[in-house]
């Protein structure tokens, strides 16, 4: 249950990400999945670092996975034309 944690979480910040700048990351379903994407960043960072596991869920783990997907959609918006 953790791992589709960390993807809806992921998920949610992209829909957040999305709603608040329309039109920075390309379509509703590309920047949903580079959200989900970042959050398993973040969890994996998280896991490297000590922090957070992908089993889990817990509050510092949930801000590494905002964290990893504010990072991919703001990498993706500067590389996507």
């Amino acid at each position: 249950m953790g791992f589709l944690s960390w993807l809806l979480m992921g998920a949610g910040v992209g829909a957040v990400v999305r709603w608040a700048l329309p039109t920075r990351c390309g379509s509703w379903p590309l920047t949903i999945s580079l959200g989900a994407a970042g959050g398993f960043v973040g969890a994996f960072i998280g896991q490297v670092l000590g922090i957070g596991h992908l089993s889990s869920f817990s509050i510092p783990s949930l801000w590494l996975a905002v964290a990893g997907a504010l990072a991919v959609l703001y990498i993706a918006s500067h590389l996507l034309p």
